[in-house]
């Protein structure tokens, strides 16, 4: 477990630093305190445009950091009706602008004013007229639609919703505003909404005001500090199931069905547990998610604070419907959103490049917190199937990055692979209200080492200088163990692979003897005392290496014998992605060839009544049925009521096996 002292420095609010960066980046001499929002979506009941427009308008309460005449502020899209703009100094008096300029490139827009403002004094700028339409593409303020479900005949009028999707970079396309993840303000918001709709957003509801013609202006409590791209807000007619200071909001049908029960219970249950786990309290009264349309929504779900927004699939549960791993999805995607709520919005890093520190933190969360919540599913020995094995195949298939990886133009994010399953590695910190660079959470550890005097167990080097290897270079270390049987003496060798350890970001080979030890014990019955992670890595490690031709095929089909009495989820789920990854894929058909005519018809009895001229199919049946036939026998191919959860995934990750491989 990841010490508290490590996870949870609660410290000030960091100062601004100057991050080199290849695209544009806002003046350093205005800082936002507070922005008050109102927005009015054109939605009706029935209708459903191509074109959905909204208006809005916007107050900023300004801080100076150095002496200005420009203030400059991000702006894509919007059109923003320059006469609309005032500005006013602390006492009320109204200042003259004297031009605005808007740069399409930049994405920015700058108001001129004639007179000096002044550092540490504030000013309020309003821009009480914007608009724009409603995106089509789940960015900004973006539109959804969905079928009410009609009893009868199973179908239903198709229905409007309006949601918020900011990150990265993607508050600037739906209202001005300081669109860079250390710039923190606090949000009051206020949407007007035609009867028969309702609103949401980050905060709990202040108020409602009627305004007449049947519009309502709903206005939130105003929000902790924190970034303009975690800001959220909806309109829609779903209907919501609440329990304590939850709610689920969806269509009519899916609280009706009972869909939201399961991702309800298990919301509860995970907030408890990571406010216990980091001794902080929840900053938010109340916790919504809020189920859009598949369709719509690019991202399974965003973890915006107190509003999460899901794609509807990840969200909602039918006991009738949905299979055990999808049960293990809403919880794994709920822990990892929550986790969020402390590590990326209460801390967030500094600057896109950095945005590992709060995704890597998600994803740890996503198996810690969700193994606390279901602890016979064995989360915590999944995430080295699921992440850490992950990060070794993605660096090599999608290509390596350090994980400070510069992006290259506005509104990139940093390679998924990079930030879900490298990052997890040096996941450590949080700085409360803050912003985040590497350096801070390498700080943090620092101090968490010198506290408990251990600083040999680093070889007397900081952490610092460990990490900036770890952080800024490409790749994962193999590290290579090779015997010398008649001194007994080991040599250990490590190097970067940039091609793209249960506990250890890094890959093991051994010389060949040694594998051959490794072999002849765990094809026993005692192979239970090598521990279930060290057979997982075994597995995927040695699959990979003669993948790489670093290894002769024959071992790793000799290893894979064990699976024969292996009955564990994790270790089989290990040997299925080896399968898949490896030796099973038809685009390593090349590989089979070569075990043709080394290991497979000279040395692997069943294999040897194939037929000489056997095909590559042949040799992959007459392998599976063999490792794998004792473990569909114990498992059979339908449910039964005796099942664990972890029994119903392996038999859904080697059903298709059977009948492929085992069935004919």
């Amino acid at each position: 477990m990841i010490p508290r002292s490590i996870l949870l420095v609660l410290v000030s609010v960091l100062a601004l630093k100057t991050v080199y960066s290849e695209i544009y980046r806002l003046p350093d001499n205005i800082k936002p305190i507070r922005y008050h929002l109102t927005f009015e979506p054109q939605l009706n009941l029935t209708e459903t445009s191509s074109y959905v427009p909204y208006y809005g308008s916007v107050t900023m309460e300004l801080t100076i950091l150095k002496n200005t005449r420009n203030i400059t502020f991000n702006k894509k899209q919007i059109e923003i009706d320059e006469s609309s703009i005032k500005v006013f100094n602390q006492v009320g008096k109204e200042l003259k602008v004297i031009a605005t300029s808007s740069n399409a490139v930049e994405e920015m827009y700058t108001v001129q004013m004639e007179d000096e403002l002044i550092k540490n004094e504030t000013y309020t700028l309003e821009i009480n007229n914007f608009h724009n339409n409603l995106s089509h593409n789940g960015a900004g303020f973006f539109r959804a639609y969905y079928r009410l479900h009609n009893e009868e005949t199973g179908e239903g009028d198709s229905r409007l919703v309006a949601a918020t999707q900011l990150h990265p970079a993607k508050a600037r396309i739906a209202f001005p505003c300081f669109d860079e993840p250390a710039i923190k303000a606090k949000f009051i918001v206020s949407l007007i909404r035609t009867e028969g709709f309702n609103s949401v957003s980050n905060e709990a509801l202040e108020s409602t005001k009627d305004l007449g013609d049947g519009r309502f202006k709903d206005t939130f409590k105003e929000t902790p500090l924190m970034s303009a791209y975690t800001l959220a807000f909806a309109v829609s007619d779903y209907e919501c199931k609440s329990l304590a200071k939850f709610r689920i909001l969806a269509k009519s049908s899916a609280i009706k069905n009972n869909e939201t029960d399961f991702a309800l219970d298990t919301s509860i249950k995970t907030l408890k547990a990571l406010e216990e786990y980091t001794g902080v309290n929840f900053v938010i009264d109340k916790m919504d998610q809020f189920a859009v349309p598949d369709e719509y929504f690019r991202y399974h779900a965003m973890e915006n604070w107190g509003l999460g927004t899901y794609r509807k699939i990840n969200l909602l549960r039918s006991k009738i419907h949905d299979s055990a791993k999808d049960y293990q999805i809403t919880t794994e995607i709920i822990s990892q959103m929550f986790g969020h709520q402390w590590f990326g919005n209460l801390v967030t890093p500094a600057w896109w490049d950095y945005m590992w520190m709060s995704v890597s933190f998600g994803t740890y969360f996503q198996y810690h917190t969700a193994d606390v919540v279901q602890p016979t599913w064995k989360l915590k020995e999944q995430f080295v199937i699921d992440v850490v094995q992950q990060a070794f195949r993605s660096e090599e298939e999608d290509g390596a990055h350090p994980l400070n990886s510069k992006i290259k133009y506005l509104g990139q994010y940093p390679p998924s692979h990079m930030m879900f399953e490298k990052g997890n590695a040096p996941v450590n910190l949080a700085l409360k209200y803050g912003a985040a660079y590497p350096s801070d959470l390498y700080n943090a550890m620092q101090e968490a080492v010198d506290k408990a005097n251990v600083n040999h167990l680093l070889n007397n080097m900081s952490v610092n200088e460990i990490m900036k290897t770890w952080d800024s270079t490409k790749g994962f270390p193999i590290v290579t163990v090779t015997r010398d049987y008649e001194t007994g003496s080991v040599t250990i060798t490590t190097a970067f692979s940039i091609y793209n350890h249960f506990k250890g970001y890094y890959r093991v080979n051994y010389d060949r003897e040694n594998w051959e030890r490794i072999i002849d014990f765990i094809t026993t019955d005692k192979f239970k005392s090598i521990h279930l992670l060290n057979r997982a890595q075994l597995l995927e490690d040695v699959f990979y290496f003669a993948y790489k031709n670093e290894l002769s095929w024959d071992i790793p089909l000799k290893l894979g014998e064990y699976i024969k009495q292996e009955r564990d989820y994790i270790a089989l789920a290990a040997f299925h992605s080896a399968l898949k990854n490896y030796l099973l894929n038809d685009e390593h058909l090349y590989q089979y060839r070569k075990a043709k005519d080394t290991f497979v018809f000279k040395n692997y009895t069943l294999i040897n009544t194939v037929d000489s001229d056997a095909t590559e199919f042949d040799l992959r049946k007459a392998y599976v049925k063999s490792v794998l036939g004792n473990v569909m026998a114990h498992l059979g191919t339908s449910s039964r009521e005796s099942d664990t959860h972890l029994d119903k995934l392996t038999r859904s990750r080697f059903i298709d096996y059977f009948y492929k491989y085992l069935s004919r």
